[in-house]
């Protein structure tokens, strides 16, 4: 892994994890058993993996 990562790349993946959390606060305010926050969490971590890679390869 590079050493020195672009300021854009770094303000994207800040920007990521902020959203992320905001998401997973999200899941746990409208789950209402287990599943449901499950299968929440896991459309959250799908979904971010996603925009975070596209945030490193810009």
């Amino acid at each position: 892994m590079r050493k020195s990562i672009p300021i854009t790349s770094r303000n994207c993946c800040q920007h990521e994890k902020e959203r992320v959390v905001s998401e997973i606060r999200f899941c746990e305010f409208v789950a209402s058993t287990p599943e449901q926050r499950s299968s929440c969490y896991r459309h959250v971590a799908k979904n971010s993996g996603s925009r975070a890679k596209d945030c490193m390869l810009h």
